[in-house]
């Protein structure tokens, strides 16, 4: 039996759960052997199959990937998203944040990563490109802006980040 032909099984010991270590050696690197005996082997010889995180069954609904993804999403952004939904300003205000949050705004970058043809470079300023973070932190319209509604604006950052902390 090839190589390609093996399950894991066939390289570990079913009954001890542990790997055949001889076996292993003889033909996978340290880090393969490290992952191959990482795998779980189920009790019985049962056929392999998929089993969905999502849900107690294991089986995909359109609902538990919905659910799924929004949990994942809210806990990669600490909390942004749930201060946003509840935040009491007018959902026209919400939506338009959810935008920026979500990098979904057509600056003229977004527009031509989509293969849009537009003019590159800001129109209120003419800075050669128009990126999100130019729109809303580096073009000098937008420092008035922020500025003009009394927040504090601080120079250009060194690197870029998100929006969260706004």
């Amino acid at each position: 039996m090839g190589v390609r032909d093996m399950n894991v099984a066939a390289l570990r010991d079913c009954t001890s759960k542990k790997g055949n270590e001889e076996r292993l050696r003889a033909i996978f690197n340290e880090e393969d052997r490290r992952r191959i005996s990482s795998i779980p082997i189920s009790a019985g010889n049962r056929v392999d199959g998929y089993w969905w995180k999502g849900e107690t069954s294991g089986n995909y609904s359109v609902k538990s990937g919905y659910r799924l993804q929004v949990e994942e999403t809210a806990g990669t952004t600490n909390g942004v998203w749930s201060h946003l939904w509840t935040a009491k300003v007018p959902p026209k205000f919400k939506y338009f944040m959810w935008q920026v949050l979500d990098g979904s705004i057509p600056t003229v970058d977004k527009l031509r990563q989509r293969g849009i043809e537009v003019p590159n470079g800001c129109k209120l300023c003419d800075a050669p490109t128009e990126s999100l973070e130019h729109a809303f932190r580096e073009c000098s319209w937008a420092r008035l802006v922020w500025q003009a509604a009394g927040f504090k604006v601080e120079g250009r950052r060194r690197q870029k980040s998100g929006f969260e902390e706004v």
